[in-house]
């Protein structure tokens, strides 16, 4: 098969080989290689391929990080039983999803900062798509705010992640009795969740910060109750060898 080049002169500024492997993976890489491009086209000065052979592996391995990240588990997600594994597994999502998100939205208000605006926000968290199709609207902060805080149906919303955390738990261990550890990681998430759902947006965008605080605080203590449930702690793990 021929090989393909580079459609712009500053094929060769990027790494060896790496034009010709983008299309041997069917343009998996052709985001950031347009990103290199971009940022090259205003380069100049002395060291120009150095500083753009640089720019160009540090955006290729982000691009290519991200894609293998999402073919892993598209691929773990095809063929993984539906166990107790998948079932920490997406524990484990929810959890992590509702705790970056609260982060992110905190980076809204801190005191003596500059936030982000809303629609960089939503880009960052891989919701400006969806908040599109949804809300077919521009961006506002109450839309923006609503969509990230409390929205059911979208799979990165905060509400949204910390309900699927609690059936998950529910699937994990069914029938738990009131103030079991399970229970109670289920309750630390139930009232994190209902205290968002059950508040006007713009009360929650006045106090932003302690709303996203107590948010963190709900996973990490549902993390910690779920470790000690189900996990031996690292000391606990004593390994030893058979003689043979």
């Amino acid at each position: 098969m021929a090989t393909q080049t580079a459609p712009t002169p500053w094929a060769d500024y990027a790494p060896a080989q790496a034009w010709d492997e983008a299309m041997d993976v069917n343009g998996v890489v052709r985001e950031p290689y347009e990103k290199v491009y971009a940022e090259i086209a205003t380069m100049s000065g002395e060291d120009l391929h150095s500083r753009a052979e640089a720019l160009a592996n540090t955006y290729l391995a982000q691009g290519v990080t991200f894609d293998h990240a999402g073919v892993v588990w598209g691929l773990s997600s095809a063929t993984t039983s539906r166990d107790d594994a998948w079932h920490f597994m997406e524990l484990g999502r929810s959890l992590e999803r509702a705790d970056m998100i609260a982060r992110l939205l905190m980076t809204r208000s801190l005191e003596g900062t500059i936030g982000p605006n809303w629609t960089t926000l939503l880009r960052s968290c891989s919701a400006h798509e969806a908040y599109l199709r949804t809300v077919r609207s521009l961006v506002t902060e109450d839309r923006a705010a609503e969509f990230l805080i409390v929205d059911r149906i979208f799979p990165r919303s905060i509400a949204y992640n910390l309900d699927k955390a609690e059936t998950t738990l529910t699937l994990i261990e069914p029938g738990t009795q009131r103030d079991s550890v399970t229970d109670q990681a289920r309750l630390a998430l139930g009232r994190a969740r209902t205290n968002l759902e059950y508040q006007r947006i713009g009360d929650i965008l006045a106090n932003l910060p302690q709303q996203m605080q107590d948010v963190q605080r709900a996973c990490a203590l549902a993390s910690d109750l779920i470790r000690d449930r189900f996990f031996l702690p690292a000391s606990s793990a004593v390994w030893s060898q058979e003689a043979v």
